[in-house]
């Protein structure tokens, strides 16, 4: 059964998981060195299955999301971050979008499964959703090259 982004949002997204990109991992168990990105597929998170691929709908949906220079540009601030997160105003520092429309493509964001927010006292902490992620890069590249015979590509990602 497919989760809808809404009832993702509503969820809360993924915790606690890094990606191999990421230069601060939170354990040891949680990245692994590059030469095996397939197992840095976090479990799974309220809000998203625990087993399987993302469906082709909950793919475009992550991918649309991400098809803006400025949601990318909060994106990639939000995974520099690491698993501390940005407030609003740090994310706003760090990328020089007003905070009205930067409102907006975070709620965007939320809302396909890509950042996870957090209430805590009067702010709101805004952290990549790791998990999330990886899964939409294993969705783009698990078939990488299958109808070339005998081709081996370095780096592959293969759930």
């Amino acid at each position: 059964m497919s989760i809808t982004s809404r009832q993702r949002s509503k969820a809360g997204g993924a915790t606690g998981a890094q990606s191999a990109a990421c230069a601060q991992p939170a354990s040891p168990a949680t990245c692994v060195e590059p030469a095996s990105p397939a197992s840095c597929v976090q479990p799974a998170s309220p809000g998203r299955p625990a087993e399987g691929p993302l469906s082709l709908t909950e793919a475009a949906a992550g991918f649309a999301a991400i098809g803006s220079e400025a949601r990318m540009l909060v994106l990639r601030s939000l995974v520099r971050a690491g698993e501390t997160g940005r407030t609003v105003g740090e994310v706003q520092s760090a990328t020089g979008i007003p905070a009205s429309t930067l409102a907006h493509h975070l709620r965007f964001l939320t809302a396909a499964g890509l950042v996870i927010q957090e209430r805590r006292g009067r702010s709101t902490i805004n952290r990549a959703a790791y998990a999330h992620l990886n899964a939409l890069a294993i969705f783009i590249l698990d078939e990488c090259c299958s109808e070339v015979a005998g081709e081996a590509i370095e780096g592959r990602i293969k759930p």
